[in-house]
């Protein structure tokens, strides 16, 4: 899981372009009933499901990395707060990289 929650915050920092993680994403996801650890099986599927309505309901990039960003809550330590036009989301910092995902920190 822990390379899965990489992955992702890479996407959400912006190293990495969304056609890269789809391409990745959707690979681990073909085999996910092989792989199932402590709630991985969970995650992958719900970030399908984000993936899915974006593509199928016209999201902007803004709303799918909001969406995304809401499941590392679950996954990783509040550190502070951001906004991105709606009211403050926290910020976190990934339990397996360290790094801080987020857009446009406001820190109170």
């Amino acid at each position: 899981m822990d390379e899965l929650i990489a992955r992702l915050e890479s996407y959400l920092n912006g190293s990495l372009t969304l056609d890269a993680f789809e391409q990745w994403f959707y690979d681990l996801a073909f085999d996910i009933e092989k792989r199932d650890c402590n709630g991985y099986m969970d995650l992958v599927h719900r970030i399908e499901g984000i993936l899915a309505e974006s593509s199928h309901g016209g999201w902007t990039n803004e709303t799918l990395r909001a969406e995304l960003s809401s499941l590392l809550e679950e996954y990783s330590e509040p550190v502070g707060v951001w906004e991105i036009n709606e009211p403050y989301r926290p910020a976190v910092k990934s339990r397996s990289s360290g790094m801080l995902v987020g857009l446009a920190p406001v820190w109170r």
